[in-house]
């Protein structure tokens, strides 16, 4: 069974908490109802809840960054469990060593980088008190989204971002899931001099005022592990090749677009 519960006439809904033993007495289940078959009319015991039901494992086709979506029907306060891997077992029933990540009503839900995927629907009453109606599950519904958006930087100063001199953080003012950076940076001074002035602010350019220097390469390597990439820049031509420095730059940075769960239901 993909779940704890059962269907009747198209919903799926929860089994009853009571037993057979329940039934015959007013017992531990605190149930009151007809305890023979000739007084029984009607069957609406105390339903079992969280109701769950889990989907067929969903496979991409490749490795890659998807935002899981779905449309849910139903009623109650929803719960989505999801398990995302690369593989899966022998007899392809279950996610091998699955990254489980738990969504709530009202969550951002951000792209995820796997192949297969497989969501599990949680609901049960609105409220403590068992308030909003009986929960039950009608309709699921699963795909994965994984085309890219791109945002554009041109002519960064570095030094502008927040952080500190060669550790500098790009914020994306997109809602999405950062795949891939790419980035120039600009020609820096290649001259092989260094011109120094007098005490007036002159600049001379006579053997005696020149000195001769080591132009600047710097280098960038870029963190995506959080929300915002990470930029290092290195001069990589200082005197202990890794001096950290700010330089000015484009970059282009492509991800997946992001959503909110409402109701049960994932869309863009």
């Amino acid at each position: 069974m993909p779940g704890n519960g059962f269907y009747a006439e198209g919903v799926y809904q929860p089994f009853s908490q009571e037993t057979w033993d329940d039934l015959a007495t007013a017992d531990s289940a605190g149930y009151t109802g007809p305890t023979t078959w000739a007084s029984w009319d009607e069957w609406d015991l105390t339903p079992r809840f969280p109701l769950t039901f889990t989907t067929p494992i969903l496979d991409a086709g490749r490795i890659d960054t998807f935002l899981p979506l779905c449309n849910y029907g139903g009623t109650g306060q929803v719960t989505i469990t999801l398990k995302t891997g690369n593989t899966v077992d022998s007899s392809g029933g279950a996610i091998d060593s699955p990254t489980t990540t738990t969504i709530n009503e009202g969550d951002d839900v951000s792209a995820i980088k796997a192949r297969f995927f497989e969501f599990t629907f949680s609901t049960t009453f609105e409220d403590s008190a068992g308030g909003g109606g009986r929960p039950v599950i009608t309709s699921v519904d699963t795909t994965l989204f994984g085309e890219k958006q791109s945002a554009t930087f041109e002519s960064i100063s570095s030094s502008t971002l927040a952080g500190s001199t060669g550790q500098r953080t790009l914020v994306v003012d997109k809602p999405i899931t950062v795949t891939t950076v790419t980035s120039m940076i600009h020609n820096p001074d290649t001259s092989p001099y260094f011109v120094e002035g007098d005490s007036a602010g002159g600049l001379y350019v006579a053997d005696d005022y020149v000195t001769t220097g080591v132009s600047p390469r710097p280098v960038m390597y870029v963190d995506k592990s959080g929300t915002n990439p990470v930029l290092h820049i290195f001069d990589t031509n200082s005197a202990d090749g890794a001096t950290r420095v700010d330089v000015t730059f484009d970059a282009v940075v492509q991800g997946v677009p992001k959503a909110t769960m409402i109701n049960g239901t994932i869309t863009r």
